[in-house]
């Protein structure tokens, strides 16, 4: 019988990309957990940024742009 949950499935493929995963990092700001991808903040802390808060200004109106109601 199958496992439901597809447990070793999940297993066998967490086993498989762990040498390609990021590290994992600690934010510098809220002790956080998390794979770097911002200089030490993690995703919540580097949107609080001006960096974050113009990346996030960005997508909002590229988004706006795109799905435009008629």
């Amino acid at each position: 019988m199958p496992d439901p949950t597809n447990a070793a499935r999940q297993r066998r493929f967490r086993e498989r990309q762990a040498g390609r995963l990021a590290e994992v990092l600690t934010c510098t700001s809220c002790s956080k957990r998390h794979i770097g991808a911002h200089g030490g903040l993690c995703r919540d802390c580097w949107r609080r940024t001006p960096e974050g808060r113009e990346w996030q200004r960005l997508r909002i109106a590229a988004y706006r742009a795109r799905n435009r109601q008629p």
